[in-house]
């Protein structure tokens, strides 16, 4: 049979090489035949994970051995993609030195995870990197606001940097500082405060996550078309947030944690902006209690899409019971532009069916009502406690699904 695989140009084959989880693999394809033994070598992505990632077939002696054996043999130029995640405790001179010697022009895409990684010092100060796009810097040790700084500074056409905070970094205040960056996203789960200061006019994608107090300031918050936030702390903490979240007059898209929303809402009674670009409304643990609700819709005018997500769990009664009580001025968005509702996480039913009601009540031009439930009743049953809901649009489909697949002893005893 005709080896129709191995007739495909080198550049071809090392391009399928390059879609495997690790390179690891594509180094191994040298086996299969003699055309094959060097088709590796022409990689333009290498995907780099030390044995605590992938299987854990090597000890360290052995994987670093096998890693600078490895990256003697690659052209540095032809590296376009590069991702090295590491845990385990090596040496890292050889790791430094060689990190130093892969950046060059044409790398596009740097993804360096593990906080064995130390960040070359020389690198910040040394190298230019005119081609790179993407900058994903997770859990490095040594990490600082002058590397940070520094390595931007010889970045001209960034487009994405992401940053997770590692355990013992040495960054107090982040400075981010690059014409060029359009999408910027920020995880801090570990430290007890910290600052970040942005100043990119072009940046309209913004991410920011964290579990502790964090103090944001946006140079240019009008440019941002794209943003998340998540706050997993107190209500004092969110302030910086929803003051940044205030100045977003332009964002299309927002997903939020509830806490930060209801927050904002209720800072925003006397004074509140008009959020007129947004469209897509994204709500994640929206919690048990929804009077932020009407007065969110009535700041989006033009708002096309909702979903709440909530992933925690509780038994509770079924009620058709309908107790939220509508605005004197229904919101704008729900005569004239929300066509789409997403509300996965059914959990106090009571509550939520409140709320399904409100906006199937109030909607004009909804098209579609997607309901995912986690709690213990057929979905057919929650459905026929939905039809009964007046609806002020008759062509709106209505689904439910139910990710629980049996009915539970205690809601059967109902």
């Amino acid at each position: 049979m005709e080896d129709i695989i191995s007739a495909l140009p080198d550049e071809i084959l090392a391009h399928m090489l390059s879609f495997l989880e690790s390179s690891t693999d594509a180094v191994r394809s040298s086996v299969l035949s003699r055309q094959w033994r060097y088709i590796w070598l022409k990689l333009q992505k290498f995907q780099i994970l030390d044995s605590y990632y992938y299987a854990r077939t090597y000890s360290i002696k052995v994987f670093m051995n096998s890693f600078v054996n490895f990256m003697n043999r690659v052209s540095t130029n032809n590296v376009k993609y590069l991702s090295l995640q590491l845990q385990e405790n090596y040496s890292s001179s050889d790791i430094e030195s060689w990190l130093c010697s892969v950046m060059t022009r044409n790398l596009e895409e740097l993804h360096l995870k593990g906080s064995v990684i130390r960040f070359p010092a020389e690198l910040s100060k040394s190298v230019c990197l005119a081609g790179l796009k993407s900058l994903y810097l997770v859990h490095l040790t040594n990490l600082s606001d002058f590397n940070v700084q520094m390595l931007l500074s010889n970045c001209p056409i960034l487009e994405v940097l992401v940053i997770f905070r590692g355990w013992t970094d040495d960054v107090e205040i982040l400075n981010v500082n690059s014409s060029s960056l359009k999408e910027f996203r920020y995880y801090g789960r570990y430290q007890k405060s910290s600052k970040v200061v942005i100043n990119a006019p072009n940046l309209d994608n913004l991410s920011i996550r964290v579990d502790s107090k964090l103090n944001i300031e946006v140079k240019t918050p009008c440019s941002i078309a794209k943003a998340r936030f998540v706050v997993s702390v107190c209500l004092g903490y969110m302030d910086p947030i929803v003051q940044l979240l205030r100045k977003t007059s332009n964002i299309s898209y927002l997903s939020v944690s509830c806490n930060i929303l209801k927050n904002f809402c209720g800072s925003s009674v006397h004074n509140l902006p008009s959020l007129t670009r947004l469209t897509r409304l994204i709500v994640s643990d929206y919690g048990d209690e929804w009077s932020y609700l009407p007065v969110m819709l009535s700041m989006a005018p033009n708002l096309k899409f909702i979903s709440f997500s909530n992933y925690r769990c509780t038994r509770c009664w079924i009620t058709t019971a309908v107790k939220m009580k509508p605005e004197q001025n229904v919101a704008q968005c729900l005569k004239s532009s929300l066509e789409s509702v997403e509300f996965e996480g059914l959990k106090d039913v009571r509550r939520d069916m409140e709320t399904v009601a409100y906006l199937l009540k109030y909607a004009k031009v909804l098209n579609t009502f997607a309901i995912t439930s986690y709690v213990c009743y057929k979905p057919d049953e929650i459905l026929r406690k939905v039809l009964m809901f007046p609806r002020a649009s008759s062509t709106c489909l209505i689904s439910v699904v139910s990710t629980i697949k049996y009915i539970c002893d205690y809601c059967k005893k109902g």
